[in-house]
């Protein structure tokens, strides 16, 4: 266990994270890492590119060569870099209580709207 502090202290000091999950409810370490401004390399597989959308970039994860490249452009391209800091931003907004109420409070008036 890592605390919090000493957590995203760590993602914002990594090159990047990089996730090649093949069996994942979630993904919430992607969360984590783009709450800190940490870029995202992960596994095109199971919900990873719904949770992470535009902002993370996809290797298969059964390709090492797919793999090392995309950790390798990542590693090198720093406007890449920041693009994916950028993105990932804005992508943690969709998973924020704020947007949950909305849509909850979307699917209560379209439901109310039916039944009346």
């Amino acid at each position: 266990y890592i605390p919090d502090e000493d957590l995203a202290v760590l993602y914002q000091s990594a090159e990047m994270l990089v996730f090649p999950s093949l069996f994942e409810g979630f993904g919430y370490p992607i969360m984590e890492a783009m709450r800190n401004q940490c870029p995202v390399v992960c596994a095109r597989a199971t919900c990873l590119p719904e949770v992470a959308g535009d902002a993370a970039l996809y290797f298969d994860p059964f390709d090492v060569a797919d793999i090392a490249s995309a950790i390798k452009q990542v590693w090198q391209d720093d406007e890449l870099k920041k693009a994916l800091r950028q993105k990932g931003h804005l992508n943690i907004q969709r998973f924020s209580w704020q947007a949950y109420a909305d849509a909850m409070q979307s699917l209560f008036e379209q439901a109310t709207q039916n039944h009346t």
